[in-house]
């Protein structure tokens, strides 16, 4: 079955003409800034060792890099990063932490989403704190390279993108 649906974190394999979408797990129950856990990861390797003619993005929930958040990355990241490193992977999409970056991860293009609701700052204290700033990214894949093009507020608000009101109190 192409998803796997349960208590358990969703994983996926979508392979397209000339594209591959991985979805890898990085959730897990009790563990709020994710993992890379061994059953998944040995998934992962055995959906890149089946050939593929085309390209292949690999998606995550939870950031994997340490020190592009005030959180912490998903824990045990480097299993997954030695992965990366070994195989045809063209790029990286994450999540998790609301703000969009940029950066390697195994070598290859390595990149965070924007969140189509909010923005999580960072206070002095170590709090956070959440402000209505949506915001999107577009992809296109072009010989192999994945170029982003944000899209702020102005293009993400009349979309209609924004149905969530979040209350602190």
């Amino acid at each position: 079955a192409p998803f796997e649906i349960g208590f358990s974190p969703v994983r996926s394999a979508l392979c397209l003409p000339g594209l591959r979408i991985l979805a890898f797990p990085t959730g897990t129950p009790c563990v709020p800034d994710g993992e890379v856990a061994e059953e998944p990861l040995r998934w992962l390797e055995g959906q890149l060792a089946l050939p593929f003619a085309g390209d292949t993005l690999l998606l995550t929930h939870h950031h994997l890099l340490p020190g592009q958040f005030v959180l912490p990355p998903a824990h045990h990241a480097a299993a997954l990063e030695a992965l990366v490193q070994k195989n045809a992977v063209a790029a990286v999409l994450t999540g998790h932490t609301h703000h969009y970056f940029e950066g390697t991860f195994g070598g290859k293009p390595y990149f965070t989403a924007d969140s189509l609701a909010f923005s999580v700052e960072n206070e002095s204290d170590g709090a956070l704190r959440f402000e209505e700033r949506p915001g999107a990214t577009l992809f296109t894949l072009e010989e192999g390279r994945l170029r982003p093009r944000r899209l702020g507020d102005d293009v993400v608000r009349p979309l209609g993108c924004m149905q969530t009101q979040i209350s602190t109190t």
